[in-house]
């Protein structure tokens, strides 16, 4: 290994002195000697390589390729180096600081207490809280749309959850949360959208694809989709409330009807 190194290093050192020396021993490299005589010829004192087709002297031409070729890439490593160390500079501005760590951790601790709350105003008034030290996160927004929900302001509630969204584009939960919304207000198709969205980043949960199915059952639509739904909820539902009405659902799905009660 140490071997090839060395050898990798010293053409490198011969590339590099031919480069720059080059030039000064050769001369032009695009000058034509002689086109009727001096083309093709062997190499001599004259030219150490001898010409090409064009007369001109390969030495010349080598040393001329040599030194563009470093050029390249010096140019290249330049921009490496420079992207590296922007690159650097980020991650060390990307560090939170001592003052940012400690707001953050306040704002965990109100949203730890809105989750303990006993009330929706004590749990709503923590999330305010939260919100108050960083507004731009998402848990927050999202459980305070919950409040708001709860308290029968959904105009409110919409809009928490629609800046949630917006400030985590991953998160399933306020796609389902607007999903319940809508469902609650009546307007199952929006409700469907939100909760097929809730459930594309988040298939693993059941949930989802129970209240999907439920909208499905609602509206009178989709019906396959919603045997299909049910049928993949089963598998892994540990609720008994929601197994029994999974399990009814069917069994009316069947017979055709879609007059049954929602799942609570």
């Amino acid at each position: 290994m140490k071997t090839q190194t060395s050898i990798g290093l010293g053409l490198l050192a011969l590339l590099a002195l031919l480069a720059i020396v080059g030039p000064f021993v050769a001369g032009d490299p695009d000058a034509q000697l002689d086109l009727l005589n001096g083309t093709l010829q062997p190499p001599s004192a004259t030219h150490l390589l001898g010409t090409d087709e064009f007369s001109r002297d390969v030495f010349a031409r080598l040393a001329s390729g040599a030194r563009i070729s470093l050029g390249v890439a010096a140019v290249a490593v330049g921009v490496v180096l420079m992207v590296w160390a922007s690159g650097c500079a980020a991650g060390r501005s990307a560090k939170e600081s001592p003052e940012a760590a400690e707001t953050r951790e306040r704002v965990l601790g109100h949203i730890r207490d809105g989750l303990n709350a006993k009330d929706v105003v004590s749990e709503r008034q923590a999330y305010l809280e939260a919100l108050k030290l960083d507004a731009h996160d998402a848990v927050a927004r999202n459980n305070l749309g919950v409040c708001y929900m709860k308290e029968g302001q959904y105009y409110a509630a919409a809009q928490e959850f629609d800046l949630a969204m917006k400030l985590a584009p991953r998160a399933p939960e306020p796609h389902f949360n607007m999903g319940l919304l809508f469902e609650g207000v009546g307007k199952l198709e929006q409700a469907s959208d939100s909760y097929a969205l809730a459930l594309e980043l988040a298939p693993q949960i059941s949930r989802y694809r129970v209240c999907l199915a439920r909208t499905y059952v609602k509206r009178g639509t989709d019906e396959w989709r919603a045997r299909r739904l049910l049928d993949e909820a089963l598998k892994d539902e540990l609720d008994p409330e929601t197994i029994g009405w999974i399990r009814e659902t069917q069994d009316l799905l069947e017979r055709n009807r879609f007059d049954l009660e929602p799942l609570k």
